[in-house]
């Protein structure tokens, strides 16, 4: 299934192109740009992204690759494949040029590590050192040709330039003369037809005995080349006889040298192609503030703070307001109501736009933790094309319009419909909007349409995976807010905005009096789920608050159990009051919070605060146990062996005996590993519990918020952040850092995978730019 161009226009993709086009320096590059189209296989996809991010943040840190500017060589190669042919210097000089710029390239490759991509494709670029030098030791970069290109040429460059000195010294001397004073149109020598000549006045012609070859426009003067220096003139053709020749050999050696390796040119050319268009990508990366998002080839489309690209061209990015938009998880149908000038029709066209352009490989302005979930075509229905010659009315076009969409829409398209259903009577448009919503749905189909239809809002809310959403707007100010608030249906405000606006109140009351009451009680419940969501809301927020507070207590009290470990006996008794003290506090807290969300209606038992409290608890247990728990007296103090539990002088903390040599040893207290002398330990009884204890949730070792893996390979490395994912949740860890770095991005995209699905895993991101990006992956623990 392909992209459909028709939509493509409708979601203003050709400015894009256009943009990206004027962003290249090759006459080929331009031609690629303005062919660009969507892919659908995500290795392709990918590979397009990470070259047009890999050219933006090389324009942003260094310098541009050199690529240079020259013409549609395609022709050349034509001109040049046929045995025997040679090129013209303007030709020759075009190949001089790409020659030049692979040189170029070659010397400036980037950097392996930072720019893979573009460094790959650099690292394919053949050698055409033979070729820039031979073409350039022949012609000048004017096209010229330089007078030593070879010794002939050179011998014949000097023997002419002797020869004209010596027929210009012989006619100066000639119109001189005091007799031909008269005679003379001006006294100066020049040239017709390549030899010498003077200008004579037609009536004193037979003064100068000679051959005319040319005379003035109005035939006053005639060039005559005086018999004098005939022979001389003629002696000064053979020469550049002998020139032309000479180049013309040279150009068929040059032709012949460029044929033998015509497959090395059309090879570099391609691959500068493709370097030139990349670049050019960048630029209009660099320009949008466009990002790659995370691609999905069956998850969700989740675009964060994303704008459209059209504006951003012609709109600083503060001046054109972002939106949130999701399609593919809870719902695939998406109804955007709300008033008009409201901001439906720019969001429908910016998720449709966004997902058109990565596909393309092109960076999209959005938020670089928005996830895009590939569609195998995009198909809209935006704006009204009725035809007057064509005798299509809005409805009769929109109707035609969707059965063009109904004949290409399949799993996994993304159909986008502008006012579904309008421009016939509303209750029969909103009845034919709700079997294309289904139908759409049932052909594996995302879609999201906008419409004033209150019937359609009130079928959405029953249909599964279909989700009402609005944009919101001021009702004092009546000014557009061009959000997108999911969850709920938006109102048309329209005889608010007409009462606001100062039309006379007792006709909008009068207005309102017309409107049937199931219209009026669908308007209440559209109210009534407004309260309840921004009730929802609070309550979700002490919720969150809580389970922070309780998460930081939690925190503090790992830490505080540490202390235990490590021996600090001073501090323990005022410690375990705090922590005493402080649980008490959090409790009150939680019961108040549960009283609260009581009478929202909401349910207190959410797991979110029980079980924070309950790994609370068992901290403080723990601790209890830790702090009045007696020293073990010193087991039998015999020799050492491995297995045995000791404890080294100057610590409180029993140790496992791991490894002797000789009068050495070494032990591992915790997570740590030492080597030691075998003279500073002391044999205790083994302290260790025979089974988990209660408070197992908090491990006897500490585990960092990060885990490196960069040079790991793949195998090896989901091995142990599998395991690490097992620690972090036993110690109770919230949030974890995974440093995997960018690399070919293989490592990167298997931890993703591997993230997807964990039982740990609530949910994963990539880390802001300062804080490693796409390098590190930032997850949320259950």
């Amino acid at each position: 299934m392909a992209f459909e161009e028709f939509s493509e226009n409708l979601l203003d993709f050709p400015k894009i192109l256009r943009e990206l086009a004027g962003a290249t320096q090759t006459h080929a590059g331009r031609e690629l740009a303005l062919a660009l189209r969507p892919a659908t296989a995500l290795s392709e996809i990918r590979e397009g992204l990470a070259l047009a991010d890999e050219a933006r943040r090389l324009l942003e840190t260094d310098s541009p690759l050199p690529i240079g500017r020259h013409e549609d060589l395609k022709p050349v190669f034509r001109s040049l494949a046929p045995p025997g042919a040679v090129l013209e210097a303007g030709s020759l000089l075009e190949l001089y040029f790409l020659a030049v710029v692979v040189g170029g390239l070659r010397k400036k490759r980037p950097d392996a590590e930072l720019y893979p991509g573009l460094a790959e494709i650099v690292a394919g670029l053949e050698p055409l050192d033979d070729l820039r030098g031979a073409i350039g030791g022949v012609l000048e970069e004017d096209g010229t040709v330089k007078p030593d290109a070879s010794p002939l040429l050179k011998r014949l460059s000097r023997d002419k330039e002797r020869l004209r000195r010596r027929i210009n010294d012989r006619l100066l001397e000639m119109i001189s003369s005091p007799g031909l004073d008269e005679s003379l149109g001006e006294r100066v020598v020049t040239q017709r037809d390549g030899r010498f000549v003077i200008p004579i006045l037609r009536d004193f012609r037979g003064r100068v005995a000679g051959i005319v070859h040319d005379q003035s426009k109005s035939g006053t003067t005639l060039y005559v080349e005086p018999l004098a220096v005939v022979e001389e003139n003629n002696e000064l053709a053979a020469l550049h006889r002998a020139e032309r020749e000479e180049i013309a050999r040279l150009f068929g050696e040059l032709s012949e040298l460029a044929r033998g390796r015509l497959d090395t040119l059309e090879l570099d050319y391609g691959l500068v192609t493709r370097l030139d268009l990349a670049q050019a990508k960048g630029r209009l990366a660099h320009k949008l503030g466009g990002v790659v998002p995370e691609l999905t080839a069956d998850g969700p489309t989740r675009l964060l703070t994303a704008r459209h690209p059209v504006l951003l061209l012609h709109h600083p990015a503060g001046e054109v307001v972002p939106v949130d938009l999701e399609l593919g998880g809870a719902y695939d149908t998406l109804l955007i109501t709300g008033p008009n000038a409201g901001g439906k029709t720019v969001a429908l066209k910016t998720l449709g736009l966004l997902t058109v352009m990565v596909q393309s490989g092109l960076p999209i302005p959005v938020s670089p933790d928005s996830t895009v979930g590939l569609r195998t075509s995009v198909l809209a229905d935006i704006g009204d094309e009725q035809s007057v010659e064509g005798d299509l009315s809005t409805f009769s076009y929109h109707v035609k319009r969707l059965g063009q969409i109904f004949n290409a829409v399949g799993p996994g398209s993304l159909v986008l419909l502008d006012e579904i259903g309008t421009g016939t009577d509303p209750d029969q448009g909103a009845a034919l909007a709700m079997a294309v919503l289904t139908r759409l749905q049932r052909a594996g189909a995302w879609v999201v349409a906008t419409s004033h239809y209150d019937s359609l809002k009130g079928f959405v809310y029953g249909a599964p995976r279909m989700e009402n959403a609005q944009v919101a707007f001021d009702p004092e100010t009546l000014a557009p807010l061009y959000r997108v608030s999911v969850g709920s249906p938006g109102a048309s405000n329209t005889l608010q905005m007409a009462r606001r606006l100062g039309l006379d109140a007792g006709l909008v009351s009068e207005a309102e009096g017309y409107l049937d009451e199931e219209y009026l009680r669908l308007d209440r419940l559209i109210a009534e789920l407004e309260d309840e969501r921004g009730r929802r809301g609070e309550a979700e927020e002490d919720n969150q608050r809580l389970r922070d507070e309780l998460e930081r207590v939690r925190r503090e009290t790992a830490e505080r159990i540490a202390l235990v470990e490590g021996g600090k006996t001073a501090e323990l008794e005022a410690i375990r009051r705090s922590l005493e003290d402080e649980l008490a506090r959090v409790e009150r807290e939680t019961e108040e919070a549960a009283r609260r969300l009581r009478e929202r209606g909401q349910a207190p038992t959410d797991a979110g605060l029980s079980r924070p409290r309950e790994r609370l608890k068992r901290q403080r247990d723990e601790l209890k146990r830790r702090f009045t728990e007696k020293e073990r007296a010193p087991a039998d103090t015999g020799e050492l062996a491995v297995g045995d539990r000791v404890r080294l002088e100057g610590t409180r903390t029993a140790s496992d005996l791991l490894e002797i040599r000789g009068d050495r040893a070494v032990i591992a207290m915790g997570a740590v590993r030492m080597t030691v002398p075998v003279a500073k330990l002391t044999k205790v009884a083994d302290d260790r519990p025979t089974a988990p204890p209660e408070s197992a949730e908090v491990p006897d070792r500490y585990v960092p918020s990060e885990l490196l893996l960069v040079g790991k390979r793949v195998e090896e490395a989901l091995e142990i952040l599998d395991k690490y994912l097992d620690d972090a949740a036993l110690a109770g860890h919230a949030n974890v850092r995974v440093i995997h770095g960018r690399g070919t991005g293989a490592l990167r995209f298997a931890v993703l995978d591997f993230l997807k699905d964990h039982r740990h895993v609530r949910a994963f991101a990539a880390a802001e730019p300062k804080l490693g990006g796409i390098g590190v992956t930032e997850v949320e623990l259950k």
